[in-house]
């Protein structure tokens, strides 16, 4: 079962430029801020997956539970965010 992740934060910067990005997903509107949307082929979402395990492979035992093999993967596009809103 996926827990919660443990973020090591190596410098004050890469909080900061975390903090930047839950701030701009907060503003993120589904319904007003996408510009467009498609499915991702199947042969593309399990490059996605074993990409995933190859950089980050301690995830291995939980990329079933991050991208569920029957799953169905979208690419969205939306309209430029900026971290302040603007």
């Amino acid at each position: 079962m996926l827990s919660a992740f443990h973020i090591n934060l190596q410098s004050t910067e890469e909080f900061l430029l975390l903090k930047q990005l839950v701030e701009m997903f907060k503003k993120f509107n589904a319904s007003e801020d996408v510009a467009g949307r498609q499915n991702i082929k199947s042969s593309v979402q399990r490059a996605i997956r074993t990409k995933i395990v190859e950089t980050f492979p301690k995830l291995e035992e939980y990329v079933d539970e991050i991208i569920p093999k029957k799953s169905q993967l979208s690419l969205v596009k939306w309209y430029s965010l900026t971290a302040d809103g603007c």
